[in-house]
């Protein structure tokens, strides 16, 4: 399994995939299942050809695993922090520690850069992620967020990490 940086060479359509099949698999019960159902890559691919963030790639075989997207903080309040914004892995290499290895190099990442605190934003009731990112070290604080997806008013809580 190799971990590198994305390019704009690699197929963002394979790197979307690992979104749909992310959250149809992590936000089952969560997420109106008719949401889940219509998400296509082409409500992700579009984003990563922008390159807006940095993102580190686990590809086996050819077969893009995971993905881990990340930047400095897109909220002025916290310009101070490192933002983990995405992390996804196909589901049929959920608990390998695989997840744990994306969110390790956008952290040293993010730390070269010089950021001393990263945080990220998981949604409340997704508590798989909640205690992997406990299991990574990470911190619930206060502040939360309200996200419609789907239709539906979603409470996502931020989780905080000194690096």
């Amino acid at each position: 399994m190799t971990l590198r940086r994305m390019t704009r060479d690699d197929n963002f359509t394979a790197i979307a995939d690992i979104f749909v099949q992310a959250w149809r698999s992590a936000y089952k019960g969560i997420v109106p299942q008719d949401y889940l159902n219509a998400l296509t890559t082409e409500r992700w691919s579009g984003h990563f050809s922008a390159m807006r963030h940095d993102c580190f790639l686990l590809v086996e075989g050819g077969v893009y695993v995971g993905a881990c997207f990340y930047a400095n903080s897109r909220m002025a309040e916290f310009a101070h922090m490192g933002e983990i914004i995405a992390i996804y892995l196909r589901p049929e290499y959920f608990g390998q520690r695989l997840g744990a290895r994306l969110l390790q190099a956008g952290e040293d990442a993010l730390r070269a850069q010089g950021f001393g605190e990263v945080y990220l934003w998981v949604l409340a009731e997704n508590q798989r992620a909640r205690h992997f990112y406990k299991k990574q070290g990470y911190t619930l604080i206060r502040e939360s967020m309200m996200q419609d997806i789907g239709g539906v008013m979603l409470k996502e809580v931020q989780y905080r990490k000194f690096l």
